[in-house]
């Protein structure tokens, strides 16, 4: 079913002409949008762009289309948009549940980075699973999320906001206990818990 998400990043490819400068104005990655063209191909079996190493071509379809999306995109966020209401708009987190005792940190620091004051976070949102923090954000649920991540996250754009280093928690009876440092190789040897989840 072709969606909101579908017709928006085709208006804005459609706008920017090219893939990377569509995915710093939409905050995906290039291959988000890729596959999201090529499901929305798919769906309404209309052949809308063509791609080459450096730039987009529309193609006759694609301008036809492009105007009925870009009046649906429009007047779905003239909708969504609060016009009325001449505060501004409030900013929604979804959180690993692993960052809950540090979330008060993380808004003085994007309060610091903003320059907001009172009020500026309307939703919280507390997820066990990480996949729950993807899920929030691609359904417009939430603004951004705050995961702990090993590195790149594929279809988000993401950035390091700070860096916590890792601990291992033994029983004091556990056979590692007794030695002074203990490596990933040693630990992968017995079930371990991480993000509430038992890892094998």
């Amino acid at each position: 079913m072709v969606g909101i998400r579908h017709l928006k990043y085709f208006v804005t490819l459609y706008e920017c002409r090219n893939y990377t400068q569509a995915s710093k104005v939409l905050f995906v990655s290039r291959q988000t949008i890729s596959i999201a063209i090529r499901e929305l191909e798919e769906q309404t079996g209309l052949f809308l762009i063509k791609k080459y190493i450096r730039k987009v071509e529309i193609t006759p379809d694609g301008e036809i289309y492009y105007k009925k999306a870009k009046l649906l995109v429009d007047e779905f966020e003239a909708l969504t948009s609060n016009k009325t209401n001449k505060s501004k708009r409030k900013f929604s987190i979804a959180v690993n549940n692993i960052f809950f005792g540090l979330f008060p940190s993380f808004q003085r620091k994007f309060i610091e980075l903003i320059g907001e004051k009172d009020g500026f976070f309307s939703n919280f949102y507390e997820f066990v699973e990480q996949d729950k923090v993807f899920e929030a954000i691609k359904d417009d649920m939430a603004d951004c999320g705050i995961i702990m991540s090993m590195g790149e996250i594929l279809d988000y754009w993401s950035f390091p906001l700070l860096k916590i280093p890792a601990h291992v928690f033994l029983n004091k009876n556990h056979p590692l206990a007794k030695n002074e440092k203990v490596t990933i190789k040693e630990i992968t040897d017995y079930p371990v818990i991480c993000d509430g989840n038992i890892k094998d």
